[in-house]
């Protein structure tokens, strides 16, 4: 209703900013077998942290590769804690904002 009114005045509805939120990403993966292990590895850190029921955690294409990810975080605090629970474990993993 808001949108007609402001359309029939000849003004742009107002459109709301999309809420950020936040991912952990692998590097490319030349298989999609790797991405599942780094999957495995995502979903037990999560897991571990609080958040793996609250997580979509997939295999993802990347151009001819494949990465693994997690996501979304509200914060990038929260990312940053399962990024940083992977290079703990000596896993390179980035966090990505979208």
């Amino acid at each position: 209703a808001a949108a007609a009114q402001a359309a029939a005045a000849g003004r742009s509805p107002a459109v709301a900013a999309p809420a950020l939120a936040w991912a952990v990403s692998t590097r490319n993966l030349r298989t999609r077998f790797e991405s599942e292990q780094m999957l495995a590895a995502l979903r037990d850190g999560a897991d571990r942290g609080g958040h793996g029921s609250e997580l979509k955690l997939e295999v993802l294409p990347s151009g001819d590769d494949w990465r693994a990810v997690g996501w979304p975080f509200a914060t990038r605090a929260d990312a940053e804690r399962l990024r940083a629970a992977m290079a703990a474990r000596g896993l390179k993993a980035e966090v990505v904002q979208f």
